[in-house]
């Protein structure tokens, strides 16, 4: 089967077409980092920056391909508790710059901006 890597992820590339996009998912078993911390009524100095440089590793990653989540918050990051590795998740309010516009543009758009009729 031909495969092609996309962003992470192996996709066969049948899969692959101009018409149509994919959702891929990861089951991450840890659940929200707000809950883990919730549990554990906080988190050791050593842990918590160990979790904050992954999240701010993600969101640089995502501000190079001019994407801004604007909804960070605890529950929109999932946490592998075993190996405590992080994911951030819930991109439905994110910001894509237009075409030929900046990434500030894209900041203060609506961020309904997907439900205005006709557009």
């Amino acid at each position: 089967m031909n495969c092609e890597f996309v962003r992470g992820f192996v996709v066969p590339s049948h899969m692959l077409t101009p018409h149509f996009r994919y959702l891929i998912m990861e089951y991450v078993k840890g659940g929200e980092l707000f809950h883990y911390v919730d549990e554990r009524k906080g988190l050791p100095e050593d842990e918590t920056v160990y979790i904050f440089r992954q999240i701010v590793s993600a969101l640089l990653y995502c501000h190079r391909l001019l994407i801004c989540h604007r909804d960070l918050k605890p529950e929109n990051i999932l946490l592998d508790r075993e190996k405590l590795t992080v994911k951030l998740i819930d991109f439905g309010m994110a910001a894509l710059p237009a075409p030929g516009s900046t990434a500030k543009h894209a900041l203060r758009e609506p961020t309904l901006r997907c439900s205005r009729s006709g557009q």
